[in-house]
């Protein structure tokens, strides 16, 4: 397979695509009419502003080279073709078409914010190439500890920012969807620390991730902790546990940690622990969030069971994007608020777009992952590293999104990382002949 070379237009696209992911997790000073600050519709803004200009970028590219890559579309590519003509049949057939175009008010994941996620996959994955991935994570890595710290000294003011602000949620509208951010951001730095062998920039990431870690655990989200743990697992047994040289370093990483949560705990009266055991000792609170963003008593597992009916109602196309909130039942539960989101990304998808359209999206995460595995298995030292950190990155996202959903705040930077993982596991076995590929013998889990 070919990737596309590093011309003048390509490289502008990927410094395109590098000046969006430096600026799209801030948007400072934005305050709407009762004071509050507000980020998610001027994310959306850029969003659009930028995949706009990458796709003239590229079909200018396109117009004076007639550079055409239909006839090496990867399997990926030909997925998320697919998934983008189910999407757009679900929008035509929407319950409302306003709504599925550019979705609802302050989540605004219509088809083009589904779009723009598809697009970054695709220039990602073709126009940034082995050799800046690396720098691409430490970027949105270190940029992260800025979204952060912010995190941590909202929690400690939370008088300058909202009334009753128990859980920070930063530049992201709602400590649910900022701890899915997190998620993707401790894993990445959690990476990076590995990769690194200085000992100055070690000590850097070490910092770095444990004031993540801190602004994590002031989210109070379960899902993210969940995502956090499931990432940590799968590098401790696909990464550490085969590397003797890291089982030092991870140790410290880990057991810092350990240390800034039982601090932030008996800070806090135990507060942090009750809610963490609460994942496995209580199903309804594992199943709900009882401060989600100020709705007592969210339900998960009775918005889940209200749903599934949805899924039969709309099984071939869906109700629409982000339309979730115009379908599911009305009824006194809530007191009369609106439910709009699934609190589950899968579901969600199943009635907003259809069983087919996740039946796709699950073939193509399910191929970008196994092609992934297959490339770690294949490769050795930091490479290996790097590509099981990738993997371990996207689980964790994956795993949060069980009990999340997808928004424009977020999405954008698992969409990018995603493109990262195919682009290097593809051209790693494409490089390499498949007669002379042998599995590490001494890998082992």
């Amino acid at each position: 397979m070919s990737i596309v070379h590093m011309d003048e237009r390509a490289k502008l696209i990927y410094f395109t695509l590098l000046f969006f992911l430096v600026i799209y997790p801030f948007n400072f000073f934005v305050v709407d009419g009762s004071g509050e600050m507000v980020h998610t519709f001027y994310k959306l803004i850029t969003l659009y502003m930028f995949i706009t200009l990458l796709w003239a970028v590229y079909l200018l590219r396109w117009i004076r080279t007639k550079n055409s890559i239909e006839n090496n579309l990867t399997t990926a590519e030909k997925s998320i073709g697919l998934f983008l003509i189910i999407l757009i049949l679900s929008t035509m057939f929407s319950v409302d078409l306003t709504t599925a175009v550019v979705g609802t008010f302050h989540r605004f994941e219509g088809v083009l914010s589904l779009f723009s996620y598809l697009s970054l996959f695709f220039f990602t994955f073709r126009f940034i190439q082995n050799k800046n991935h690396i720098k691409i994570l430490y970027i949105i890595g270190f940029l992260s500890l800025l979204t952060s710290l912010y995190g941590v000294y909202q929690y400690y003011t939370p008088h300058i920012f909202k009334q009753n602000l128990t859980r920070t949620e930063s530049f992201f509208d709602n400590p649910n969807f900022y701890g899915a951010y997190l998620v993707l951001m401790l894993l990445v730095t959690s990476t990076l620390y590995l990769l690194n062998n200085t000992l100055k920039i070690n000590t850097i990431l070490l910092l770095v991730n444990s004031i993540l870690f801190l602004s994590l655990l002031y989210t109070q989200t379960r899902s993210g902790w969940l995502g956090i743990g499931f990432g940590l697992i799968f590098i401790t047994l696909f990464i550490v546990k085969n590397k003797k040289y890291l089982w030092k370093r991870w140790t410290v990483l880990l057991l810092s940690f350990l240390i800034i949560f039982a601090f932030v705990n008996l800070s806090e009266n135990n507060a942090y622990l009750s809610r963490f055991l609460s994942i496995w000792t209580d199903s309804s609170q594992i199943l709900s969030d009882e401060e989600d963003k100020g709705h007592s008593g969210s339900g998960r597992w009775y918005i889940w069971s209200e749903s599934l009916p949805l899924v039969k109602d709309y099984f071939w196309l869906g109700s629409g994007p982000d339309t979730f909130g115009i379908v599911y039942p009305k009824d006194t539960v809530f007191k009369g608020l609106t439910v709009d989101k699934a609190h589950n990304e899968y579901l969600q998808i199943a009635v907003t777009l259809g069983v087919p359209a996740l039946l796709v999206y699950f073939f193509f995460i399910s191929h970008v992952l196994l092609t992934g595995l297959k490339a770690a298995l294949r490769t050795e030292g930091e490479s290996q590293i790097l590509l099981f950190g990738l993997l371990a990155i996207c689980i964790g996202y994956l795993t949060q999104a069980f009990f999340n959903i997808s928004v424009i705040t977020v999405a954008p930077f698992f969409w990018v990382i995603l493109g990262i993982l195919y682009h290097r596991s593809v051209t790693f076995l494409a490089a390499v002949p498949l007669a002379t590929i042998t599995s590490n013998k001494n890998f082992s889990v």
